[in-house]
């Protein structure tokens, strides 16, 4: 039976920052696809029955004058009956938005304490200060109406690009410092960059929901490959076993001679890819151990 060493400070919030981006990822699928549903219920109401019914305008089409709409005598039945509907969905909804509200919140605080163990991360710090920005703003903004909501959510957009742009910062930095075996991807950059596009749409008319909807699918690849990129970053200095190693520096920094990294590597069951003992999932095709 093979020994199972102890992961540093370091490897375990690598693991958590990891996770949490994995199910945010997961739950942000599921929003995604819960939400194309939604909005082909809504544009068959609205084009279906509002428009040619009560001459709905498209021009000035808001939530809260499609929530108006709804309620006029012509179209109350069949109103109600797209209500009911979609009772469940909006139900399944509003649960997967609690779990990435709460995995967020996981992702801010591992990214804090990785700046908190790690003095080369000094960047995490700031991506932390972001997310955290991004719940308050999304939380209060889904409360307060009209303008004021749709500004919450502006800054919230904003304050999540924020963290996007630390997050590159971060993995450059990795980069240069040999801990980070290539250039960060700009994926989430793109994914917030569409979000505060779609942020200001919505001030205007309810399709920036539509746009919201594709900065979610950008939003989800990027952190699939944030939850991959992260496990690939080298810590400072790394333990071997129970104690410190008389280290011998390679090419990407570590600190390990070859025969400990050799006593301390298992591989993948389903890819074969060698990975480090303590790892919980495989960092090449994301098997769990």
């Amino acid at each position: 039976m093979a020994q199972a060493y102890p992961t540093t400070p370091f490897d375990s919030v690598k693991m958590k920052i990891a996770d949490s981006s994995k199910r945010i990822s997961n739950y942000l699928s599921w929003l995604v696809i819960i939400g194309f549903a939604l909005g082909i219920m809504f544009s068959v109401l609205i084009i279906g029955f509002l428009v040619p019914t009560i001459g709905f305008s498209l021009a000035t089409l808001s939530i809260y004058a499609l929530i108006g709409a709804m309620f006029a005598p012509e179209i109350l039945a069949i109103a109600l009956v797209f209500v009911i509907i979609m009772f469940i969905p909006v139900l399944i909804v509003l649960a997967l938005a609690i779990q990435v509200i709460i995995n967020t919140f996981k992702l801010g605080s591992g990214f804090h304490k990785l700046s908190t163990i790690d003095s080369g991360s000094i960047n995490a710090r700031y991506v932390s200060y972001a997310i955290y920005g991004y719940i308050i703003s999304s939380i209060f903004g889904a409360f307060v109406p009209r303008y004021g909501g749709a500004a919450l959510m502006l800054v919230g957009n904003l304050s999540l690009a924020t963290g996007a742009f630390f997050i590159y910062k971060l993995f450059s930095e990795y980069q240069k410092s040999k801990r980070y075996p290539q250039p960060p991807t700009i994926t989430l950059l793109i994914a917030v960059s569409i979000n505060l596009i779609a942020s200001i749409i919505n001030f205007f008319t309810i399709f920036g929901f539509f746009g919201s909807i594709l900065g979610f699918i950008f939003l989800l690849f990027g952190l699939k490959t944030l939850s991959k990129e992260i496990m690939y970053v080298l810590p400072l200095t790394t333990q071997i076993g129970l104690g410190t190693s008389a280290p011998q520096e390679t090419s990407y920094g570590t600190q390990q001679t070859e025969s400990n990294l050799q006593a301390d590597t298992k591989f993948c069951a389903s890819c074969g890819a060698k990975q480090p003992i303590a790892a919980k999932f495989c960092q090449n095709c994301g098997a769990t151990f």
